[in-house]
């Protein structure tokens, strides 16, 4: 639909499904100790498959003992159940930064061609607004707030534009009404986000 190639939509599939599953790799305790092993080796064999990675033991091994330098030296270090997850979620978060940075650059590749048809901006409406956790992250919470940035932006283009713009026309009594969140990313001027 974006002019994107065939290789470039595997690779964006690819990737997307090699986060998906690293969410879905687990580790367990090794009784008393402060290493664990690897619960089910399918998420991160499936890993290994789609990024061309031949040792999934080892693949494991990096996020079960890693090698750290301790002074001149480098050693083995057992991690525990958490280390290893929380390893895994920031892979998982850096690779889906860079799979979204790769594809807003090809999307900006594909509209700013001189050979495909120009258009002004993309509109983009949020109908569901706010997403309501049990526990919202910083990373919701900044989310939630581009959300609503965004629907603003959307609303005042699409419709207050609009509206002005078809109030110098034929329809001079005809009322838009939508809903307006400005109270909502007031927030951010109380927690300085911008």
């Amino acid at each position: 639909m974006l002019g994107f190639t065939t290789e470039e939509k595997q690779n964006a599939f690819k990737l997307t499904a090699t986060i998906l599953h690293l969410g879905e790799m687990t580790f367990k305790q090794k009784g008393r100790e402060e290493s664990c092993e690897m619960d089910d080796p399918i998420p991160g064999q499936n890993v290994c498959k789609l990024c061309g990675i031949e040792n999934w033991q080892l693949f494991y091994g990096n996020f079960i003992r890693p090698k750290i330098k301790v002074g001149t030296e480098w050693v083995y270090k057992g991690q525990n159940a958490d280390n290893c997850l929380n390893s895994i979620a920031a892979l998982a978060r850096s690779m889906y930064n860079r799979l979204f940075l790769w594809l807003v650059d090809l999307c900006n590749r594909t509209l700013i061609d001189p050979t495909m048809k120009k258009v002004n901006f993309i509109g983009v409406l949020d109908i569901a607004g706010f997403e309501i956790f049990e526990f919202n992250t910083f990373e919701q919470i900044c989310i939630n707030f581009c959300n609503e940035k965004l629907q603003q932006f959307f609303n005042h283009h699409m419709f207050v534009l609009e509206q002005e713009e078809e109030s110098l026309a034929i329809f001079k009594n005809y009322q838009l009404f939508f809903t307006n969140e400005t109270v909502v990313l007031s927030l951010h001027n109380f927690i300085n986000l911008t």
